[in-house]
């Protein structure tokens, strides 16, 4: 079966960056210079100043490597249940835990509140809600089932924003969840119009 976003569904959702993207690409290329590349580097006859710029440059060359190679850990917790950094991430004022913000209505950093309270804080801590920290509303009160299944569809739905068509096992290594899993959210993408059918009937 061939199944392609509805783009009609999803007309209001914006395209990826191309410009982040672009950037990205570039400044990977950059850090792809390999410290090999940067002692090959040999210094002309110029005078001292010219040593010292080399060797600043290969010394901020080498700290951009490093720092690229040095994962940074986050401790997340999010509805969905899928602990790892994955696109925008929020950090909750009551518990220092990181959610992904799709997962809560949010779809770019610009509309990342100020201060962020995730739904077992804005339960157990509402004084930090009364302090302005804002919450999903909608994922308060309901079954952790519920609620990870609404996060899971709301982080499907982004995944169609950017992908011209999609399966279960796109959905599930995407989404890093199990194929049943990704097989239940597919159907109901297509229960509920987001994806639709193509290509001939077998």
């Amino acid at each position: 079966m061939h199944v392609q976003t509805n783009r009609a569904f999803l007309m209001h959702s914006k395209t990826p960056n191309q410009t982040t993207n672009d950037i990205s690409e570039i400044s990977q290329r950059s850090v792809d210079l390999s410290s090999q590349d940067l002692q090959d580097e040999q210094p002309t006859a110029k005078g001292d100043d010219d040593l010292g710029e080399v060797e600043l440059t290969a010394s901020l060359q080498r700290q951009t490597l490093q720092s690229e190679e040095e994962e940074e850990s986050y401790d997340v917790r999010c509805p969905c249940r899928v602990n790892k950094d994955d696109g925008v991430m929020i950090l909750c004022d009551g518990c220092g835990m990181w959610q992904h913000a799709v997962c809560f209505r949010i779809l770019e950093e610009a509309d990342v509140p100020t201060s962020h309270i995730c739904e077992h804080c804005s339960e157990s801590k509402p004084d930090l809600l009364e302090k302005g920290g804002v919450t999903d509303s909608s994922l308060q009160g309901i079954a952790e089932d519920a609620r990870r299944s609404v996060c899971l569809l709301r982080r499907a739905v982004l995944l169609c924003t950017g992908l011209d068509s999609l399966s279960p096992a796109t959905i599930a290594k995407s989404l890093d969840v199990e194929y049943t899993v990704a097989r239940g959210l597919f159907n109901r993408l297509i229960k509920e119009g987001v994806l639709k059918e193509t290509g001939p009937k077998r």
